[in-house]
């Protein structure tokens, strides 16, 4: 049926991949706008980016399910080029903040790659990767990650830093 409305596979991935970035803005602009420190926003962010519902895992899933997909003209590697550049700006909006410049790279890796291996994860094992278990990561990890200046550094981060 989508098709008597779209032409082809790859404009309904292209219209898909351009809906999906503008609901993301939409949906985090919502939660920008309440007034929370750097360091919740960036938990919130992180929240938002796990498949912690139903909802968010079936997503997912299909996302890990669309992955093999390898027909050129489907335009799903698009897709996911997309998908990531828009990600990872969107880690470093939220981290800047908390980490020093130098390594601010550093982290925006450090971070998609745990998003990809929590979401992963959880596809693979969903009664593991529990929504409480998913929160209590993130919570754990959030010390790690807010190197601001009000919180008081580590000693690991000195050491690691110097």
């Amino acid at each position: 049926m989508v098709t008597h409305f779209l032409p082809n596979r790859r404009v309904i991935i292209d219209a898909v991949t351009q809906q999906l970035i503008e609901d993301t803005a939409s949906e985090l602009a919502e939660a920008d706008a309440q007034g929370l420190t750097p360091a919740e926003r960036l938990r919130r962010f992180l929240t938002w980016l796990l498949p912690t519902t139903a909802d968010a895992l079936a997503l997912e899933r299909s996302r890990v399910l669309m992955s093999a997909e390898s027909d050129p003209r489907f335009n799903v590697q698009e897709f996911f080029d997309t998908w990531e550049r828009t990600i990872r700006a969107l880690i470093e909006r939220y981290i800047a903040p908390l980490v020093p410049p130098p390594e601010l790279q550093f982290y925006v890796d450090l971070l998609r790659v745990i998003q990809n291996g929590v979401v992963l994860s959880a596809v693979e094992h969903p009664k593991y990767w529990t929504e409480d278990r998913q929160l209590a990561f993130i919570d754990s990890l959030m010390p790690l990650i807010d190197q601001s200046p009000q919180r008081p550094a580590s000693k690991a981060r000195r050491t690691r830093s110097q």
